[in-house]
C-alpha cells in the first residue's frame, strides 16, 4: 500500500480495504461513506479493487467501522401558556384563547366524564354544568402540558392541565366533585396520577356526582 501514497493516505486506503474485507458490504448498499470515497475510491480502482466505497457505513476503519447513530428526534413542545376561557365544550374539554389571540380546544389530562354528544350518558349534563361553573367565559387560566403525555390527542386537541388563576385546577376539581373518573391513556400514567386517584376515592366514599347519581358508572346511556 505504501507505493500508492505516503503517510496518512496509505493508512486510510489500508483501513478502507480492511473494512471492505471485514464487512463484505454489497456495492448496492445505501450511500453513507463520503470520507472513504474521497480518500480511497480512485486509488483502489487503480489497484484493481472494484468496490463502491459509498456502500460502507462511516467512519470506515474507525472504532470497528460501526455506523454513527442517528440523533434522536426532538419531542414536540408541551403547551405552557396563559389565556382566557372561551367556552366549555363538555365536562372534560374547554376552549382557551391565548394572549396571542389563538384559540385552543383543550382536553383535560387524566380525566374522563360522561358523554353529552352522540349518546347521552348518565351524569353528562351535571359534569358540563360543573365545568361551566368552574370555568366561566373570560376566566383567566394557565394551560400546561405533561412531559409524560402527548402534546395533542387523536382529535387534535391540546392535552393539558388547566388551572384557574387564584383558583383550582379544573382536572382534579372535576374528579373531586365526582363528575370525572381518572383516565390513564394506553397504560401510560401521567405525573399526577396518584393525586387524582386519591381524589377519586374521596368522591366515591362521599358518593358525589356520578358515584351517587349513576352508581359509579360513568358511561351508562340514558334517554334524552
Amino acid at each position: 500500500m505504501a507505493a500508492i501514497g505516503g503517510g496518512n493516505q496509505a493508512d486510510s486506503v489500508h483501513s478502507f480495504v480492511s473494512c471492505v474485507l471485514r464487512r463484505r458490504v454489497p456495492a448496492e448498499a445505501p450511500s453513507t461513506c463520503g470520507h472513504c470515497a474521497t480518500v480511497g475510491q480512485g486509488k483502489l480502482a487503480r489497484l484493481g479493487v472494484k468496490i463502491d466505497c459509498e456502500s460502507l457505513p462511516c467512519p470506515c476503519g474507525a472504532g470497528g467501522g460501526n455506523p454513527t447513530p442517528s440523533p434522536k428526534p426532538t419531542p414536540p413542545r408541551r403547551p405552557d401558556f396563559s389565556g382566557r376561557i372561551v367556552r366549555v365544550t363538555d365536562g372534560d374539554t374547554v376552549v382557551v384563547r391565548s394572549s396571542s389571540g389563538t384559540s385552543y380546544k383543550t382536553r383535560l389530562i387524566g380525566i374522563d366524564t360522561p358523554e353529552v354528544f352522540g349518546r347521552l350518558e348518565c351524569g353528562a349534563r351535571a359534569a358540563s354544568a360543573s365545568m361551566k361553573r368552574l370555568a366561566p367565559r373570560g376566566r383567566r387560566v394557565r394551560v400546561k402540558g405533561d412531559p409524560t403525555q402527548d402534546r395533542r390527542d387523536a382529535f387534535g386537541r391540546l392535552l393539558a392541565y388547566v388551572t384557574v388563576k387564584d383558583g383550582p385546577q379544573l382536572n382534579i376539581a372535576q374528579v373531586r366533585r365526582g363528575h370525572a373518573k381518572v383516565f390513564v391513556f394506553e397504560a401510560n400514567p401521567f405525573r399526577q396520577t396518584g393525586a387524582f386517584r386519591r381524589a377519586a376515592q374521596g368522591a366515591k366514599r362521599a358518593r358525589r356526582g356520578v358515584w351517587g347519581q349513576c352508581g359509579g358508572n360513568f358511561h351508562r346511556p340514558v334517554s334524552r
